[in-house]
């Protein structure tokens, strides 16, 4: 019955009763019925808006038999609750993975817990028997494609690999090894939040003055270089040492007992053999590589910042799509420009060694007659070499299909992604699903700031990247499978995913890849986007007519 005492105003948070899920949810007051700030518990209608069970907030008016005071806690045991099977206990207390868990953290003050494929498997995990039954997995499915963004199936043959050592269950290195590339979680949640608190040492460009402050927590770095020795490079893929699956020829498309090829594996920096590729570190760095592979971040002189200016002016498109509005407050308004604000090179030993390693294994591919079909007409790709900065360090194999394209991020995430590389440091789960949970990469500064999260002061932020294509799967299907996709790019011969939506949708080219050692954060751009003064009704997606000039 509703607390007649109890009185609360816009913006406080309640518990609403859902019939159909048959819990207490927690919402937040936005409307009242009548006049006034404040409102007894059982004087009116209000509306409030909360998160349902797809993940899509919603907006409801309740009345006070619906209503009480915020009761539900955020359980202190996560997603390895043992209890919440009981409904008693779900009556007071929510944990990770349920709808209202962020509104929940927020009314009681919590630091949510960053979703990972291993909290993820311990909530699928229902029993805690520390492996996932069918049953299990499929009662899961709506949860999984709220993550997605999608409706979310487990098909025979999916199951079939999934658990293929007979036993009818699935373990957590099976899960990461599926649910990584397809989800777009991290592997571990405790070490998002490790990197998340380590920043960069930024070293000034030559010439340009006096030496920044160092910011950079070492023993935060130590701990990434320690727990960063994955040997494959699958995203989500935990695989730390390349072990040939039974009965499997040992060749370029042989698969690990991880369950993805060979060819996406990679040596450990840690070995001696990856220091031989020190000598071979881009000339034009300015910082040293040091003993302890420490990332630096070296800021750009203004001739640099210069030609990031014209690369966004000719890559520009006055064109958006439906990642737009997903990604921006409204009203949807296409930027007439973006603004380069400042930018910094990425100078990582361990990334840049990563990349090499599979740069050469790519080409020696090639050189065994592995040739692939060539995408050289790439936008990105040809501004920055026209305006002429390159130098001998930055010339691209066009024969292993190597591009510059642009990743649209927050400046926080582009921080994380040169600290820690795109398996640990890239919000994935943010950029696209069309192709499966891959790193979306764009040609033209448009769709790229699509995904790009301002902070408070309304910066954006971008990563250029030096990305190895290789044998390219290209795909212009309105409606693609990704799970056929990502099949192809991580078990079978294609190592990443060109979607043309530019053909079917009169929109924007994306490239899609699924291994993070094929990408090398190089540069880390900050902006604004330059608004236009007047503000026109929408124009349909892929139209030009939503841009005022």
């Amino acid at each position: 019955p509703p607390d007649a005492e109890w009185h609360f105003r816009d913006g406080d948070f309640v518990d609403i009763w859902s019939g159909p899920r048959r819990a207490w949810l927690t919402a937040k007051v936005v409307q009242m019925r009548s006049a006034g700030s404040e409102a007894a518990a059982g004087a009116r209608l209000v509306t409030v808006t909360y998160r349902d069970a797809s993940g899509l907030r919603v907006y409801e008016e309740v009345g006070p038999e619906r209503l009480r005071r915020p009761a539900r806690k955020v359980c202190s045991d996560g997603t390895s609750c043992k209890l919440r099977q009981q409904t008693s206990h779900l009556f007071w207390y929510v944990h990770p993975f349920e709808s209202d868990y962020l509104d929940t953290c927020e009314r009681c003050g919590n630091t949510p817990m960053e979703p990972s494929l291993r909290q993820l498997f311990e909530w699928v995990d229902s029993d805690g028997s520390g492996r996932i039954t069918r049953w299990e997995l499929e009662a899961a499915l709506p949860l999984l494609s709220r993550i997605v963004g999608e409706a979310a199936t487990i098909s025979e043959d999916a199951w079939m690999r999934l658990g293929e050592d007979g036993s009818g269950t699935v373990g957590f290195r099976e899960f990461a090894q599926w649910a990584g590339p397809r989800l777009g979680l991290p592997l571990d949640g405790e070490v998002s939040r490790e990197a998340s608190e380590s920043s960069l040492t930024t070293v000034p460009c030559a010439g340009s003055g006096s030496m920044e402050e160092a910011q950079v927590s070492q023993a935060a770095e130590e701990v990434e270089r320690t727990k960063d020795n994955c040997c494959c490079g699958i995203l989500g893929c935990p695989c730390k040492q390349y072990e040939l699956a039974l009965g499997d020829s040992d060749s370029w498309t042989a698969t690990c007992t991880c369950g993805h090829k060979r060819s996406a594996h990679t040596i450990s920096i840690n070995e001696p053999d990856a220091f031989q590729l020190e000598s071979r570190y881009p000339s034009h760095w300015i910082s040293l590589p040091s003993r302890d592979m420490s990332t630096q971040m070296v800021r750009l002189g203004q001739s640099e910042q210069n030609s990031f200016q014209v690369l966004f002016q000719e890559t520009y498109r006055d064109i958006w799509t439906r990642d737009r509005k997903k990604n921006q407050s409204a009203p949807f308004t296409l930027p007439r420009g973006y603004r380069v604000l400042r930018g910094f090179r990425c100078e990582s030993p361990h990334s840049w060694c990563r990349y090499q390693a599979r740069r050469e294994q790519m080409l020696e591919i090639i050189q065994d007659g592995g040739a692939f079909e060539l995408y050289e007409d790439v936008l990105s790709n040809d501004v920055w070499h026209a305006v002429g900065i390159c130098d001998g360090d930055q010339v691209l194999s066009h024969k292993c299909n190597e591009w510059y394209l642009f990743f649209g991020t927050s400046i926080k995430s582009a921080e994380n992604i040169c600290t820690k590389g795109f398996k640990r440091g890239a919000p994935i789960g943010n950029t696209g699903s069309l192709y499966g949970k891959g790193a979306y990469f764009a040609e033209s500064i448009t769709k790229a700031d699509e995904h790009a999260k301002p902070n408070e002061a309304g910066e954006c932020a971008i990563v250029f990247c030096r990305v190895l294509g290789g044998r390219v799967l290209y795909t212009d299907a309105a409606e693609p499978d990704p799970e056929n996709l990502v099949h192809s790019c991580i078990n079978g011969p294609y190592d990443c995913v060109l979607g043309d939506r530019e053909k079917n949708k009169g929109t924007f080219r994306e490239f899609v890849l699924f291994d993070a050692d094929r990408i090398l954060p190089e540069f880390v751009v900050h902006y604004t986007r330059e608004m236009p003064a007047s503000e026109d009704t929408e124009a349909p997606e892929g139209s030009s007519e939503c841009v005022v000039a």
